[in-house]
Parts: C-alpha cells; structure tokens; sequence
C-alpha cells in the first residue's frame, strides 16, 4: 500500500502559491475569449472592482465582511484549481481524492484571505488594464 503524507506549507509557500495564482491563473481564465475581444478583460476589471470595493470599505468593514465579498469574484476570475495543481506538480494525479479536496479548501481560504488582508485601505489607489490583449496557446 502507498500512503501519501502532505508536507506542512509555510505562509511563505502559501504566499508562493498565491503569486503563481495572480501571474497563472487569470491568463486561464482569458484564453477562451478572442484576441480584442472586450470579453477578455472583464475577469481582470471584475477583479480590479472588488479589490477596489474592499480597499474602499477597509477598516470600517470587518475582515470576514471584506472575504465574504471577495470570494466569489476570486474563485470566479482565477483557476485556482489548477493553479493549485501545477503548484503541487506530479505528484498531484497520485494524491488521493480527500487529501486534494484538503488542499484545495485550504488554498482557496489562504488566497481570499490574502487579498482580503492585503486589500484593506484606499488612498486613490486605481488599477488600469492595458488593452492590448494577446492569445495564449493552450497547454495541451
């Protein structure tokens, strides 16, 4: 019988995980829509204007008000699944079912929790999207 034994994270590999999910992840979630296509740009803008609701609700707005608002546009705009997939690498397939629902419940609550941590205060801030939009191939 092989057994599988989950290494602990440190915040710093979660802190990695949640970089690979801001640089990997939205590119996921545009490489359905076409090159121009303003479709493209919507999970970025979607994103932007969550993350600028939260910094502008800030400290006046407790921190579980703040992830309850900001989970569903994350989980919505980034694949965290296989994010947290190719973060993991070959030895995700292998792992069993439960240890990857673990996982995956734990990534989720670490990457909503992060920005609702670190998006919590507006001073002007303002995101802007570039709107050159390029194709990625998909990974085959």
């Amino acid at each position: 019988m092989i057994s599988h034994r989950i290494r602990p994270v440190d915040r710093r590999g979660l802190l990695g995980f949640a970089a690979t999910a801001f640089v990997a992840a939205i590119p996921l979630r545009l490489t359905h829509a076409q090159a121009g296509d303003a479709s493209a740009t919507a999970p970025v803008e979607q994103l932007d204007n969550a993350l600028l609701a939260a910094m502008k609700a800030g400290g006046s707005t407790p921190f579980d008000d703040r992830y309850r608002a900001l989970a569903p546009v994350i989980e919505r705009v980034f694949d965290l699944d296989a994010v947290l997939a190719a973060s993991i690498g070959l030895s995700w397939p292998t792992l069993p079912a439960e240890q990857k629902a673990a996982l995956a419940a734990a990534f989720r609550r670490y990457t909503v929790s992060s920005y609702a941590t670190s998006f919590n205060s507006y001073n002007g801030q303002s995101f802007q999207v570039s709107p050159t939009v390029r194709a990625v191939p998909r990974a085959v």
